[in-house]
């Protein structure tokens, strides 16, 4: 199931990605987005990982091991 989701995950940011890509073509500006997309890109899927790993230690009760 999660690959699954990080499929999806990585299908909705890459549709995302080009279609900010697309409305910026037009003004000249295409390295710039593309740049600042991988950065979203690295920072998203930071997130999930973050979420998807407090998860994990919540549901196996990880913390109280500390």
């Amino acid at each position: 199931m999660g690959a699954l989701r990080d499929l999806l995950l990585t299908v909705v940011i890459e549709d995302y990605v080009q279609t900010r890509r697309e409305r910026v073509r037009s003004f000249g500006a295409l390295a710039e987005v593309v740049a600042k997309d991988r950065i979203y890109r690295c920072v998203i899927k930071g997130l999930y990982t973050i979420r998807n790993n407090l998860n994990f230690e919540k549901k196996f009760n990880l913390n109280s091991y500390k």
